[in-house]
């Protein structure tokens, strides 16, 4: 019983640590269409809205930002932000990203146990069965 108490005691203080570590940063790219702006995420709220700028701005919040792994590149063909939670370390942390594009991006999500909110977005959504 009080290896019970002791392993919800340390949950309890990686609860509390992941918390006070939030990391944020907010990445900005100029985007000249026809480009696409791929997004590949695990475990994050990710909201996406539009706007007027040729420009996609990411705002990007990791609770325990230690436990993630990030990219964030830019080419000819697009943008590409990708974020993975390392094993172990990072399954105590959830991230938020919030995506502002131009509608002349194409747009490509790559999403794992993420909440996808979609902000005056004019589009059609396809979803494949899941295996």
């Amino acid at each position: 019983m009080q290896t019970l108490r002791n392993l919800w005691g340390a949950l309890d203080w990686l609860r509390s640590a992941r918390d006070l570590t939030i990391e944020s940063k907010t990445y900005q790219w100029e985007a000249t269409p026809p480009a696409t702006f791929f997004l590949d995420v695990e475990a994050s709220d990710v909201r996406l809205k539009r706007h007027a700028p040729l420009r996609v701005i990411a705002k990007v919040e990791l609770q325990a930002g230690f436990g993630w792994q990030m990219a964030a590149e830019q080419d000819a063909a697009g943008i590409y932000l990708i974020a993975r939670r390392k094993p172990l370390i990072g399954a105590v942390g959830r991230g938020r990203f919030d995506i502002t594009l131009p509608p002349s991006l194409h747009v490509t999500l790559k999403l794992r146990a993420c909440r996808l909110q979609l902000i005056d977005l004019n589009t059609t959504l396809d979803f494949p069965p899941q295996p």
